[in-house]
């Protein structure tokens, strides 16, 4: 088996009530994202923001840039190593990835 890479091209982005991906319109859940991430403990807050090209935005201090994927068949997992996940070869079965769309952490060091 080879890995497929399934590409979902995101023309824009926007809260609404769901996450969905819809012919370009990427819908997030902002509530639901931010669960996520504050069932992390090395997580003391978090907020979600959309910064768009051309807005007149300043994202800083930068700690690192993600595009959004996830592992939907084959063995592993999306993003090998970190956080402590397996570092099983995870070139095998098929990723979706969400294009044209970045994934921003900024976090001040205490």
């Amino acid at each position: 088996m080879r890995l497929e890479v399934g590409t979902f091209p995101v023309h824009e982005a926007r809260f609404a009530g769901r996450t969905r991906w819809h012919d370009g319109v990427l819908d997030i859940d902002r509530d639901a994202v931010l669960a996520a991430v504050r069932e992390d403990a090395l997580v003391g807050s978090a907020r979600l923001e959309i910064a768009r090209p051309g807005e007149s935005v300043r994202i800083w201090p930068v700690r690192d840039v993600v595009e959004p994927r996830v592992k939907v068949d084959g063995p592993g997992v999306t993003y090998p190593g970190w956080f402590g996940r397996s570092i099983e070869t995870v070139g095998r079965g098929r990723t979706h990835r969400l294009a044209g769309l970045g994934v921003v952490e900024v976090s001040s060091v205490n």
